[in-house]
């Protein structure tokens, strides 16, 4: 599924909320027995030596494009790829599973749907069932 020249999004914990843009430069076509993973190269400008050697990063290569996605900010996202969701002006912790991450947004594969209101401010303290007052 993945081959040179193909889209790529890196992000790395030391310069967070930040996505650098690249390609794919090089596929290894052979798997490491132990792993059984491949090695793939990008290459990913970075004129303003942003990037330092030694970061570690996570890349995401987009294999697939879909017209319309369900996305969140970033910022509704807590550990464990939970959010808080307002139902009965109540804050309540769900889980979900997380796709793609690009630009401040990051893709909702499930649970959660299409129109329900999501915490992207103030939740990283936020207790379970808290009483929450709705402001946009």
């Amino acid at each position: 599924l993945i081959a040179r020249d193909m889209d790529v999004a890196v992000h790395t914990d030391a310069i967070p909320d930040t996505t650098f843009r690249g390609a794919v430069l090089w596929v290894n076509p052979l798997a490491r027995p132990s792993s059984r993973t491949f090695e793939v190269r990008v290459l990913v400008p970075n004129p303003a030596h942003t990037l330092k050697a030694g970061y570690f990063a996570e890349v995401d290569i987009v294999t697939e494009r879909r017209d319309s996605v369900l996305a969140v900010p970033s910022s509704a996202i807590l550990h464990q790829d939970r959010l808080f969701v307002v139902q009965d002006s109540l804050a309540l912790s769900r889980r979900i599973e997380t796709g793609w991450r690009a630009d401040g947004y990051v893709e909702v594969l499930s649970g959660l749907a299409q129109g329900e209101r999501v915490i992207v401010e103030g939740n990283r303290a936020l207790p379970d069932s808290a009483l929450v007052r709705v402001g946009r």
